[in-house]
């Protein structure tokens, strides 16, 4: 038999990363890192709104959603309010945070202010995602069995929050898995609010009718989509592992697992959000470190704060690390 390198002419036939810019359509403009994998896995990353996940094909199956705006350029953003759901496309994964999450508010005096300043307001789910990264790695073997995507995405204002985002991502080259690992520092002078949710979002062929959410005893099944049907947000309380690490799963209607997430002991909350409006056919999804409750978590000046997500697709396995997964025991 030949040697397998006997068998390929170029390694992009195996795997590879390939950076691209979109040219025309509500996109234009937009810089878009694609990772393949020799299993069948193939990610669409936008660098210019904090390496968030556009798109994941597993064998061609795409999990994710696209939603009504289509492919959104950072300069679409509209901070005020709920303009957030402007430039909202979804993808697989929108970051949200890092300075608020939720319901926009407002008169809210910033802690960097001093007394006696105006209030300021805050829009639906922070700034983040509409923040551009610093693309510093894209090595393929590098950590082994793994191509890793490294990023450094920076939010700040003079009078208001100076955050630094690193973010990984570990994509496996022999299973269709996705670890997300980002590190949150205060790089400011004083204490500034923090919040972070993971908005991981699944429309067609995932969401259909039937197809069942879990974790523990909680438990979602999505109805078939109607023009009228209403929108759905909850919390569930999802009981820990040993390690502090919370696990949901999204079945199809045949009882087989579709996505596997996993979070990180720093993110207790979980939120789930189904949308089966006809036109619309979305689960969504939401780790997050806050309980959307109005309380206020401050990061101390040069404080640092560790999440994961890991996402399997098409597999369920145990909540603790797959073999060869990328892990930081130290995430609780």
């Amino acid at each position: 038999m030949s040697n397998f390198s006997d068998l390929i002419a170029h390694p992009d036939q195996l795997a590879g990363t390939r950076l691209s810019r979109i040219v025309g359509g509500s996109g234009d403009g937009s810089l878009i890192l694609t990772v393949w994998t020799p299993s069948g896995l193939e990610l669409d990353i936008q660098v210019d709104r904090a390496l968030d996940i556009l798109s994941v094909r597993n064998h061609g199956v795409r999990f994710g959603w696209a939603g009504p705006p289509g492919l959104s350029p950072r300069s679409t953003y509209e901070p005020a309010g709920f303009g957030w759901q402007r430039s909202f496309y979804g993808g697989l994964l929108t970051t949200c945070g890092l300075e608020h999450v939720g319901d926009p508010i407002s008169g809210v005096i910033s802690e960097q202010l001093p007394p006696g300043s105006r209030p300021i307001s805050y829009g639906e789910h922070g700034r983040i995602s509409h923040s551009p990264a610093e693309l510093i790695e894209r090595s393929i073997g590098e950590i082994p069995g793994h191509i890793r995507v490294r990023g450094i995405v920076r939010q700040g204002a003079i009078y208001d929050e100076r955050f630094e985002l690193h973010r990984t991502i570990d994509v496996n080259m022999e299973l269709p898995t996705i670890t997300i690992t980002d590190v949150v520092r205060n790089v400011g002078r004083l204490p500034a609010r923090h919040a972070i949710l993971y908005h991981l979002n699944f429309g067609f062929p995932v969401a259909c009718a039937q197809t069942t959410v879990k974790a523990g005893t909680d438990r979602h099944v999505f109805p078939e989509p109607t023009p009228e049907a209403p929108e759905l947000v909850e919390q569930w309380r999802i009981q820990p592992n040993g390690e502090g690490r919370r696990k949901v799963i999204v079945e199809s209607p045949d009882g087989i697992p579709l996505v596997t997430c996993i979070q990180s002991g720093t993110l207790p909350y979980f939120f789930l959000w189904s949308a089966p409006r006809a036109g619309t056919n979305v689960i969504g999804l939401a780790p997050c470190s806050s309980a959307l409750n109005g309380s206020i978590d401050l990061l101390q000046s040069d404080e640092v704060r560790t999440y994961q997500i890991r996402l399997e697709l098409g597999i369920s396995q145990s909540s603790g690390p797959s073999p060869g997964e990328p892990n930081d025991s130290s995430i609780s």
